[in-house]
């Protein structure tokens, strides 16, 4: 436990004081609410964060150096840049290490599937575009404190579709995993032995590999085709949406979500708030843009599931 939370907690539950061993706090931790965790890591916040930024701190594990803050970014871009750097450097990395495994006779990294490797790279950083997958981060505003994530609009369509896939899948092949454990099925290859399909497990297996091709190789290039159309009126423009802060059902959070490359120019880390304001429309759009999008997929899904359902089944 950081020893500001301590001292936040010892104050406000005289009986954490008396606990000794880490695995106590935590365990004293894990049984607090919600709403209480809430109020104790926006005091956190008000100790560690500075109010001139709005609070904004990056929560978001190796997102940056130590002792960096976003807030030492003038915008957004210059952010996101720097981490899609980080990114290229790191996935050519991998593939110099593949190259040496190469050639040492590795059976799994051979001339070929390093050549694919390469031009995967290539294709992949060859242009930079809007890079913000979903980062982590915390602030206050008017004196209400945000869990949040600031993201890229075609990632946030991304992830609601891949969710919506995932319903797909599940309702055209009802399955459970055979062992709780998952690590335990991780390097399993038999689909009889990881799940239980009622006797079809080799079609579910080939048909989520099908799927995951998909969602790799076409999903983010029809999300990408859509998104091109809304150019000339959304370019620049932010969306916020707020979710779980009712008082029944709390479990607070909300996206910060960025249109484009502008859209990240426009925006400052030390006046977040302020400068994503004044670029934000309504987020309405965004549910009728999934909506569009998930027309299309359904009809690529079940192609999918129709041709690989014909390979086991007639």
């Amino acid at each position: 436990m950081k020893p500001d939370i301590d001292q936040i907690l010892q104050k406000k539950y005289p009986d954490y004081s008396e606990l000794v061993t880490d695995d106590e706090k935590d365990d004293f931790w894990d049984n607090l609410d919600n709403k209480e965790t809430y109020q104790i890591n926006k005091e956190y916040l008000m100790l560690i964060a500075n109010p001139s930024y709005d609070y904004l701190m990056c929560w978001e594990p190796g997102r940056f150096d130590n002792n960096e803050l976003a807030t030492d970014y003038d915008d957004f871009y210059t952010i996101d840049y720097a981490w899609w750097e980080f990114q290229k450097r790191a996935s050519w990395n991998s593939i110099e290490e593949y190259k040496k495994w190469m050639e040492q006779g590795s059976k799994t990294w051979t001339p070929e599937v390093v050549a694919k490797s390469i031009n995967d790279f290539h294709e992949r950083y060859k242009n930079y575009s809007i890079y913000m997958t979903g980062d982590w981060y915390r602030l206050i505003d008017n004196d209400t404190f945000l869990y949040a994530q600031l993201i890229s609009l075609n990632w946030f369509i991304y992830y609601k579709l891949e969710i919506y896939l995932d319903d797909l899948e599940d309702s055209h092949i009802p399955y459970t995993f055979k062992n709780d454990d998952l690590t335990n099925l991780f390097n399993e290859k038999d689909p009889e032995k990881i799940y239980d399909a009622k006797g079809r497990e080799k079609e579910l297996e080939s048909f989520k590999d099908k799927m995951r091709k998909y969602q790799i190789n076409e999903l983010s290039s029809i999300i990408d085709s859509t998104l091109s159309k809304f150019t000339d009126t959304l370019t620049g423009k932010t969306f916020r949406i707020d979710t779980g802060y009712d008082a029944d059902n709390f479990d607070p959070f909300t996206d910060f979500i960025f249109f484009d490359i502008q859209s990240l120019k426009n925006v400052s880390p030390k006046e977040f708030l302020k400068t994503f304001k004044e670029h934000q429309v309504d987020a309405s759009i965004i549910e009728k843009i999934i909506d569009e999008l998930k027309l299309v997929i359904f009809n690529d899904f079940k192609r999918i599931y129709n041709d690989n359902y014909k390979k086991f089944n007639l």
